[in-house]
């Protein structure tokens, strides 16, 4: 009876906003820890439907320029099983106020994008797979993607 009861009262506060928001701070501090990156989210929530309400995402690139923000991000996730496997599998995407800049800059051969991107390359090559992320329904309002 007791551990089911603090299952209950662990269930309740991992379901308040504040609280899925500063653990989302914490692993997003140990993932630009980690891997050299620079990514911000200002609230997270998610509800028992398994839709994700975030809230002011921005995440910057190696010369500290903003690479991509969202004033708001709204998702749900169709399989926890493929998302622990690394592949991103969401039924809707909806953005809105978001920016992606994709820049070269002078002397340097590759973008800003593939530069984040390959800060997650452990080296690891006995498991190569490729990155998938899956939507059935894709919605930006108010968004630009910029290429320079």
């Amino acid at each position: 009876m007791v551990l089911f009861l603090l299952l209950i009262l662990l269930v309740i506060t991992l379901s308040i906003p504040s609280v899925q928001t500063k653990i989302a701070q914490k692993v997003t501090q140990d993932l630009n820890e980690t891997y050299g990156t620079d990514i911000q989210i200002g609230r997270l929530g998610l509800n028992w439907k398994g839709e994700v309400d975030i809230r002011e995402v921005l995440i910057r690139d190696h010369r500290e320029d903003t690479l991509i923000y969202s004033q708001y991000v709204q998702t749900n996730i169709l399989s926890v099983q493929k998302l622990i496997q690394g592949n991103l599998d969401f039924g809707f995407i909806d953005l809105e106020n978001a920016k992606l800049y994709v820049t070269t800059y002078k002397n340097e051969d590759d973008d800003n994008l593939s530069i984040f991107s390959q800060k997650f390359n452990t080296g690891d090559t006995t498991q190569v797979k490729p990155f998938e992320l899956l939507s059935n329904d894709l919605t930006l309002q108010n968004t630009r993607v910029k290429i320079t």
